[in-house]
């Protein structure tokens, strides 16, 4: 399984740069976005559903 680590290290950027690119966050230029983007469809990149899962339980 592909991570956001494994994207970030792919472009040479951080994990928070990848997540905020994935998620649309502010704080990311248009041409990183564009990277992370390229770099998301070319590792095959999903994000894991139950670790997103979790992180919203521990929210609460």
């Amino acid at each position: 399984m592909v991570t956001t680590a494994d994207v970030a290290r792919a472009w040479g950027v951080g994990t928070m740069t990848v997540s905020r690119a994935i998620t649309g966050k502010k704080h990311v230029s248009a041409e990183m976005a564009r990277r992370v983007e390229e770099a998301v469809a070319r590792l095959n990149y999903q994000p894991n559903e139950a670790a997103r899962t979790l992180k919203g339980a521990c929210r609460g």
